[in-house]
């Protein structure tokens, strides 16, 4: 099912002039990116142990290779510059095969992260126990068993024994799959989040935190997606 983004909140006046620029902009580096904002509390249960012949790890040049090399790569050497900046990535392995992965930063806040400097749009600094996470993928042949689930709780298990207590993610609401695991994994939506390039120019706005009409459709989408 994919959620209707009629219901979500409007574009105030000054928002809608900057939608409206973008659009009348000429064709180049370009674009509007609108998405919610989730925040995730960290705590730990239990130890969480990846089932037996698998094993996770903080990707190193071995594993960054591959994830440049794979066929379902973003692009080739993405993943080497992302690791460059410092970023981290947790891989879930299945001897030397890569499963899925879990790709954060601990810099700031971003839309398009990884992409590169002259790409993200970065909106807030991020704190000692906080990380933003960007990037979490299962490979096609090996989606279906549970192990978005299994890396995100691993992933949570690995930093949080590093210091982090919360994170933060950027989801599209017309991506109902993952906006659904998001919030069924505990992620609590904060505000509405808004994205303006147009070629050097770029600027992120954050809609009001709490936002009635973003909780309005909040709740019809849980009701729509059976979310208790």
């Amino acid at each position: 099912m994919t959620a209707s983004p009629s219901l979500l909140p409007q574009l105030n006046p000054a928002l809608r002039i900057l939608s409206l620029m973008v659009r009348l902009a000429p064709t180049g580096l370009k674009f509007f990116h609108r998405s919610i904002l989730l925040r995730r509390r960290y705590r730990i249960v239990g130890e969480v142990v990846a089932p037996e012949g698998f094993q996770s790890a903080w990707a190193g040049p071995r594993e960054i290779e591959y994830l440049d090399r794979h066929p379902e790569a973003t692009s080739r050497s993405a993943y080497a510059r992302r690791a460059d900046r410092g970023d981290v990535c947790l891989c879930l392995k299945q001897g030397e095969e890569v499963i899925g992965y879990r790709w954060a930063t601990r810099r700031s806040a971003c839309v398009f992260c990884g992409f590169g400097p002259g790409y993200e749009l970065l909106f807030f600094p991020l704190q000692a126990h906080q990380v933003f996470v960007y990037d979490s993928y299962v490979y096609r042949a090996h989606r279906g068993r549970g192990f978005s689930k299994l890396i995100r709780e691993l992933f949570q298990q690995a930093v949080y024994r590093e210091g982090v207590r919360e994170s933060y993610s950027l989801v599209t609401p017309e991506n109902s799959r993952s906006l659904k695991l998001a919030l069924l994994g505990g992620s609590e939506p904060l505000c509405m989040a808004y994205g303006f390039r147009i070629r050097s120019w770029s600027k992120m706005v954050l809609g009001p935190n709490p936002d009635p009409q973003l909780q309005q459709w909040l709740s019809e989408f849980k009701i729509r997606e059976g979310i208790g």
